[in-house]
């Protein structure tokens, strides 16, 4: 508002003006990577804007999730800043000396189960998977986040061979893949308009009425668990003209078909976290029988393709390498009351809506749990310890978008806590007598430095360079 009539809300008693600083970083509510400046005054997050017109996967762009949410959660949630320990079924503030000597008297081998969110840096990650394996001694790792049993899923994706958004813009046909993406990534609907308005077709698959369906040429009505069906259907329509595809008439079916045949540069839109494996699959086959198709894979949230490259994963360790002892997912075994202990971090499954009733039946079960969270969560609530780490804009290390593009994410300022998680780690693992297992420096500078070694083609990059 130019008057300043209207103004942004802002975790504080007064709405300004402030004087702030600003932190070009990237924002971690999704998996686009959008380009984002964060506006701060001392701890306190104020202001989140995009960057420049032609900086970034979001060309300036950002939604509203991207722009309030991280300002709204530091003004509604409450932050956790000291050590917290369980006693008469209280939490109560103790000492990092304390707290970090509990946590190791719960953990419990090879009956622990390691959750870790799709939201922390890849350095985070890393050393998350090493502390599993190498400390705690259990490869039950994974994440609540992802919604299947066989978490990886980065080889069916692989398998797509994906590219960049760029594609989107300079397509012809434009295939959207289930209308649920376009909830959980926001910004890739005004690539999929820009391509519109530069003469692209546009067809749309899945229920209920989206932003999208304006600029559609064909729109198939089908519930999301006849997305597969759809793309098979879709597949014999481009190889031969057959196919049976649900949510759309025989008029509509010849359309589709012209559209499917004159295409030059069809891309097709999924976002693959939501998606199960054998729709993966017939993903791959429709664009295999389109002539020169690529496929824009989305992730739900900011670092699910790099968390899982490092070894938030039961199979794989760090750089995609099976680890030597396969693990299981750590939600089942929740789930099926097999697990003694359980660490999360950055996660809040019992806040989760929708958590499947044996998951939260296995957490109010589990009698050993250590939460490592920036905010007072429902699972937080339930913890036996609670160590305090960085909030999403106090991370300071990189993360991977749905483009597969490394990005840096900066801090605004320190943990108010005064320990980052590579810290916790570190004090972690000395405290189990194992402090040589995670290395010697906590900087994630140093730990990025391992990281380029794991990545083949990530060789030769310099922390300090990336944006």
């Amino acid at each position: 508002c130019p008057t300043g009539a209207l103004l942004e809300r802002v975790p504080g008693d007064k709405p300004g003006p402030f004087e702030l600083n600003f932190v070009d970083s990237t924002c971690t509510e999704c998996g686009m990577g959008c380009a984002v400046t964060l506006g701060s005054v001392g701890q306190y997050l104020m202001k989140v804007q995009a960057r420049g017109k032609c900086e970034g996967t979001n060309a300036g762009v950002l939604c509203q999730t991207g722009r309030f949410d991280r300002v709204f959660d530091e003004a509604d949630k409450i932050r956790v800043t000291k050590p917290m320990v369980r006693k008469n079924d209280k939490l109560v503030e103790v000492t990092w000396d304390e707290a970090i000597e509990k946590a190791a008297s719960l953990l419990a081998g090879d009956k622990t189960g390691v959750f870790v969110s799709p939201t922390v840096t890849n350095e985070v990650a890393y050393q998350a998977s090493e502390l599993a394996r190498k400390v705690i001694g259990t490869n039950h790792v994974g994440s609540i986040e992802r919604p299947c049993e066989k978490c990886f899923n980065a080889q069916a994706v692989d398998a797509l061979e994906p590219t960049n958004y760029l594609a989107i813009k300079e397509a012809d046909l434009v295939v959207f893949v289930d209308t649920k993406s376009l909830d959980l990534n926001k910004v890739v609907g005004n690539h999929v308009v820009a391509a519109v308005n530069n003469g692209a077709s546009l067809v749309v698959l899945g229920e209920g009425e989206t932003k999208l369906d304006f600029y559609a040429g064909v729109k198939v009505d089908c519930k999301s668990e006849e997305i597969g069906a759809a793309l098979r259907g879709l597949k014999d329509l481009a190889a031969d003209g057959s196919g049976d595809i649900p949510g759309l008439i025989a008029d509509e079916k010849a359309i589709l078909g012209e559209l499917i045949k004159s295409a030059k540069r069809p891309v097709l839109v999924a976002n693959v976290d939501i998606r199960p494996e054998g729709d993966l699959e017939a993903l791959g086959a429709f664009k295999g029988a389109l002539n020169g198709a690529n496929v824009v894979a989305l992730r739900t949230l900011a670092n699910t393709e790099g968390t899982m490259r490092m070894g938030i994963d039961p199979i794989y360790a760090a750089g995609m390498n099976k680890a030597a002892t396969a693990g299981e997912y750590p939600g089942k075994l929740l789930a099926e009351g097999k697990l003694e202990a359980a660490v999360v971090i950055g996660e809040d499954p019992l806040g989760k809506e929708g958590l499947a009733k044996p998951l939260v039946d296995g957490f109010d079960k589990v009698e050993k749990l250590v939460v490592m969270d920036s905010h007072l969560s429902k699972t937080a609530e339930k913890a036996e310890v609670l160590l305090p780490t960085p909030g999403c804009h106090e991370m300071n290390g990189t993360i991977v978008n749905s483009e597969r593009r490394l990005q840096r994410v900066r801090p605004i300022a320190d943990p108010p806590a005064g320990m980052c998680h590579h810290g916790i780690f570190a004090t972690l693992a000395d405290k189990l007598g194992k402090k040589e297992a995670l290395g010697e420096s906590t900087y994630p500078k140093d730990i990025f430095g391992k990281l380029v070694d794991l990545v083949p083609n990530w060789k030769g990059t310099k922390f300090d360079e990336l944006n």
